[in-house]
């Protein structure tokens, strides 16, 4: 039992121990602190670094000094300036070309009066037989005449009248399929009726008593229209 207790109470003096040495270090380190900071307050070189001046004791930069605009001297009154008149220009003087100078005059002559262009066909119905040959003409047929009626009726809003049927059925109809110069003599008992087809050219000569039918406008053209196309 004795031995018991002294080991059991072995350990307690060893915790006690470590716990004096802790506390004792402690105090050791602040008494050198403290013995520190009094030397340094002693000691000058240490004392320079370790004391703070007051702010009062600090140089501060100086200010720069303001700059001060000079003011500038004031303007005198304005002087206006007058701006003398020009002088009058110098009148012209036309100049007189010398009579060396001066363009004849040039009579210009009248243009002779047209003739009349002489058709290349022979007259009356041999010419219209050579324009055949030539393709110049061709026999209409009653589709022909129907193109042209129906143009004339949207042209005039009215019907070609009966009367232009029975007024023509005994005259001879060809179509024009190229530029043309219409024989002479196609009056009388020989006129016939030409049908101009769309895009050929109007033909040239003189037509006398025979009427030209213009498919694209529904024209007719020629001294016997009105009576043809009258309804009396």
């Amino acid at each position: 039992m004795d031995n018991h207790k002294r080991s059991s109470s072995t350990p307690r003096t060893d915790t006690v121990s470590a716990g004096d040495r802790g506390a004792r270090g402690i105090v050791f380190w602040l008494v050198a602190a403290l013995i520190l900071v009094v030397a340094a307050s002693q000691f000058g070189p240490l004392k320079r670094y370790l004391t703070v001046p007051p702010l009062s004791a600090r140089k501060l930069p100086a200010a720069a000094p303001a700059d001060t605009a000079t003011p500038s001297a004031p303007a005198g009154p304005a002087v206006p300036v007058v701006a003398e008149p020009l002088p009058p220009p110098a009148p012209r003087i036309a100049s007189t070309p010398a009579a060396s100078e001066q363009m004849p005059t040039l009579m210009l002559k009248e243009p002779p009066p047209a003739q009349a262009i002489a058709s290349s066909l022979p007259e009356g119905e041999a010419g219209l037989v050579e324009a055949m040959r030539k393709g110049l003409l061709r026999p209409a047929s009653g589709s022909d005449l129907s193109v042209w009626k129906s143009r004339w009726s949207q042209a005039n809003s009215r019907s070609v009248p009966r009367t232009f049927d029975e007024r023509t059925r005994m005259m001879t109809t060809y179509v024009i399929q190229r530029d043309l110069d219409i024989p002479a003599g196609l009056s009388g008992a020989h006129s016939v009726v030409f049908v101009l087809e769309r895009g050929v050219p109007y033909p040239r000569g003189d037509a006398g008593h025979s009427v030209i039918l213009d498919q694209a406008t529904g024209a007719c053209m020629g001294a016997v229209c009105g009576m043809l196309l009258s309804e009396d």
